[in-house]
């Protein structure tokens, strides 16, 4: 961090998380290894960003190792370089104020980089094997750490597309292979009313983005809105992504529902 750079402190040091947590009083330090999922970040106030990623497993200096993630938000200048700092799989000592949850912390200062801890590092070394699900009518799926979820390729009445899974934070996908699984054993009838659902929350809109006298009909429409992918969430939901054949200039058409409520929700992401 450049020598100029302030860091918050007391107070303004747990306000910098602003999903509203209670935090503990006193500054401790943690140690563990930086997990594979997506770091991101965010303008904070003051003349900083908040670097936001998280540790797979860490401890308390002076407890026991936790295999829970530790999600970490960490202040640095506004103009950092950040993402480069902290790679996946590196150990690292932290000082952090702690919520009383112990399921997020706040940075004050980084203690010792690329620490040598040999338990840490086991664990480090078995965060970079895939995992891999088999499955019977969707073959392979592998865990994309990075978003924590699992991946691959299916048959949707005869075209291939991806289908990734939620993992929900663990590796038991079964509730969320059931329902993937009622999809495609009755994608015939799902693709109706894809279709029909997309035509009559869509078409008008779609229009709308054309130029005048290049209105389409919902024939036109449909053989221009592809399907790519597939997701499946925890709970019966799902999500159908299309390619829009330029329809909204490259946004894609989401389609959503869920097994107990059918389709709800349209929208053009992107």
């Amino acid at each position: 961090m450049s020598e100029r750079f302030q860091l918050p402190s007391g107070d303004k040091l747990a306000a910098l998380d602003a999903a509203g947590c209670e935090y503990s009083s006193e500054l401790v330090v943690v140690e563990g290894v930086v997990s594979q999922s997506s770091q991101s970040g965010w303008p904070g106030t003051e003349g900083y960003t908040v670097h936001l990623f998280s540790l797979a497993a860490w401890r308390v200096m002076g407890e026991p190792l936790r295999r829970d993630t530790l999600l970490l938000l960490r202040p640095v200048p506004a103009t950092a370089d950040y993402f480069r700092d902290f790679a996946a799989g590196t150990l690292h000592q932290f000082e952090v104020l702690l919520s009383v949850d112990q399921t997020r912390a706040v940075v004050s200062k980084l203690v010792q980089q690329n620490i040598k801890n040999r338990e840490l590092a086991s664990i480090a070394k078995e965060l970079e094997q895939p995992v891999i699900i088999k499955t019977e009518r969707f073959g392979d799926l592998t865990l994309n750490r990075s978003i924590g979820w699992f991946e691959g390729l299916a048959d949707w009445n005869g075209v291939e597309v991806e289908i990734s899974i939620d993992s929900d934070g663990g590796f038991d996908i079964a509730s969320q292979l059931e329902t993937a699984e009622t999809l495609f054993r009755d994608a015939a009838e799902w693709q109706k009313k894809i279709e029909a659902f997309a035509v009559a929350e869509k078409l008008e809109l779609a229009n709308d983005w054309q130029e005048v006298g290049k209105e389409m009909d919902a024939e036109e429409f449909l053989d221009r809105m592809v399907l790519e992918s597939i997701s499946i969430g925890p709970d019966g939901e799902f999500e159908f992504w299309h390619d829009d054949g330029d329809i909204f200039y490259g946004h894609s058409i989401q389609i959503s529902g869920s097994l107990s409520e059918g389709l709800t929700d349209s929208d053009i992401p992107g």
